[in-house]
């Protein structure tokens, strides 16, 4: 299969910026004809995890969208699924967002800026038919997104093929943007990829600055009455900051940003039998 792979060069900033709200988002959203539902889940620092679904599956067709979004662990999740029924020509659309916000501070030494870099790597599944009932368009999009002090570097992929009347693939296109790596889906599977967005900053030690990271998925198809036109996607983006040294670490406003994942009940019971045998062991020593 082709490979391909966009590449943006990207702009070096000083960020000194004053801090915003610590929060994670999440979208979903559904279209059909002019009816746009649209649910936002909003929870401020005291939660780090978030998440939101929609569904809807009546004689005009089916959509679905699920977000989700984990400052701790820094993973972002959307997923959107779209199947055109019985309609006119018109778009349906279903477009599930996750966003992770917070305020950051590099500690360490000095009062020089250094080099920062921000990544999040998107691994997912994009699907759209190799025939279609009818004529009409089908497409699947995957976005990922940097916001840092007030700057922004985003890198996008869209599937989108058209079909003629007889339902026969007429075009098949693949484009990207910004910095995607990954191969040429192939006809009627399920294909998977990776986006790699990457931003490198200069940061002042000590100074607070915003962050914003931003997962959408898109799907969806146009097509007449009578026909059939559906995509598939889905993903889950995770999020990493590479400091210049060990002599610098990251704090975040929220406590929660990257701070790794919740130990499960039995971990914690796990952990605390192994304290118990080491202050055992430690007392024997002493005696």
């Amino acid at each position: 299969m082709l490979s391909l792979r966009f590449v943006s060069t990207l702009a070096v900033v000083c960020v000194s910026t004053a801090a915003q709200p610590v929060h994670a988002e999440v979208f979903t959203t559904l279209r059909f004809f002019e009816d746009f539902t649209l649910n936002q889940n909003f929870l401020n620092d005291d939660i780090r995890v978030v998440s939101d679904s929609e569904t809807r599956d009546d004689a005009v067709g089916k959509l679905s969208a699920d977000a989700s979004a984990d400052l701790g662990t820094g993973e972002l999740k959307a997923r959107a699924t779209g199947q055109k029924l019985i309609v006119m020509q018109i778009t349906s659309r279903a477009t599930a967002i996750g966003r992770a916000i917070d305020t950051l501070t590099v500690e360490g030494p000095g009062t020089a800026a250094i080099p920062v870099t921000f990544q999040m790597l998107v691994d997912g599944d994009l699907f759209v038919p190799d025939s279609a009932a009818g004529a009409g368009s089908a497409f699947a999009t995957a976005e990922a997104q940097f916001e840092i002090g007030g700057i922004q570097e985003t890198s996008t992929l869209q599937w989108r093929r058209t079909f003629d009347a007889s339902g026969s693939m007429l075009t098949d296109m693949l484009t990207g943007q910004g910095d995607w790596q990954g191969s040429l889906p192939s006809a009627g599977t399920t294909n998977h990829f990776d986006l790699v967005l990457q931003f490198d900053a200069q940061i002042v030690p000590g100074t607070p600055f915003a962050f914003e990271s931003e997962l959408r998925a898109h799907a969806g198809g146009t097509a007449p009455m009578g026909s059939i036109v559906f995509a598939d996607f889905g993903n889950t983006g995770r999020i990493t900051v590479i400091l210049p040294s060990e002599e610098y670490s990251l704090a975040s406003e929220s406590t929660f940003f990257l701070a790794g994942p919740i130990p499960e009940p039995g971990t914690w019971a796990l952990l605390a039998g192994g304290l118990c045998i080491l202050t055992l062991a430690v007392r024997r020593w002493r005696l």
